[in-house]
Parts: structure tokens; C-alpha cells; sequence
């Protein structure tokens, strides 16, 4: 998991993206079908203000790993 949070928040348009809250603008609450794709690019953000704005040298992303598990369930029982 940690390789790859580090590749994606390598890729600086992606992480220039989540960073400025654009995928804000693409939430799309009335899509029931999308419900877990939201939850997950809220988590994804918020795991990378935790790194790049953060005060803490230490960051467990657990919420984000729940909410990938949530989308797919190959990933639902590690940590």
C-alpha cells in the first residue's frame, strides 16, 4: 500500500488535482451507483493533505485503506 499511495502522490496532476479540491466539482451525490468511488476520492484527499500539508510526522491512512476495502473486497481484510 505504501508503494503504491507513493506512486500516486508522485504524479504531480493528480496530486495538484486533490490537493485543490477539484474532484470536489465532479461529486456527483444523487449517483447511487457512485457512492463508493466518493467515498474513496474523499478519502484519497484527505490522505493527501494528511502528507503534504500535515503537521504530524506520522500518518496511519486507515480511513483511506477502509474505503479502498469498501470498494473492492480483495482488499477488505489486510490491516
Amino acid at each position: 500500500m505504501n508503494s503504491g499511495i507513493s506512486c500516486l502522490q508522485n504524479t504531480p496532476l493528480l496530486t495538484n488535482y486533490f490537493l485543490e479540491d477539484k474532484h470536489r466539482n465532479e461529486y456527483n451525490p444523487d449517483n447511487v451507483l457512485a457512492s463508493k468511488d466518493c467515498a474513496l476520492t474523499k478519502k484519497y484527499s484527505l490522505l493527501l493533505k494528511h502528507l503534504h500539508i500535515g503537521t504530524s510526522d506520522v500518518f496511519a491512512p486507515r480511513k483511506f485503506k477502509r474505503a479502498v476495502g469498501n470498494r473492492n473486497a480483495m482488499f477488505e481484510d489486510f490491516g
